[in-house]
């Protein structure tokens, strides 16, 4: 069985560590649903996956933050906040970092859309 899980940190914020295929899978189907700058954004971070990792490390950072419009901000229309590349021996690791105005209920049913038969919502603090 297949599962996935939805950490929330102290702040609420909604953290979703997939390998970088299904992660692309969650932020095209969450393209197709709702769009948003920041979600074109994470695709092209995702797909050039190996490029913004060597950034990161080159510039030694633990995220890469994604353009928001501020009018999107203040109206809670912000799906993610930001995002992190991570390699864990030969296989590619992407973590969205969710707004946390977003519900996590529709996160769940969009991980249960690309495959999760069971999603864990986990707090961390």
């Amino acid at each position: 069985m297949k599962s996935a899980k939805i950490q929330l940190d102290l702040a609420k914020y909604r953290i979703v560590k997939l390998p970088s295929q299904e992660a692309l899978e969650l932020l095209r189907l969450m393209e197709s649903e709702e769009g948003g700058n920041e979600v074109h954004e994470a695709i092209r971070i995702a797909e050039n996956f190996n490029v913004f990792y060597d950034m990161m490390k080159r510039k030694q950072r633990d995220y890469i933050p994604l353009p928001h419009d501020y009018s999107d901000l203040l109206r809670g229309r912000v799906s993610i906040d930001k995002i992190r590349l991570e390699k864990t021996g030969d296989q590619n690791i992407v973590v969205l970092v969710f707004d946390r105005r977003y519900p996590i209920e529709k996160l769940e049913e969009m991980l249960r859309k690309i495959g999760y038969e069971e999603v864990i919502v986990e707090k961390l603090f």
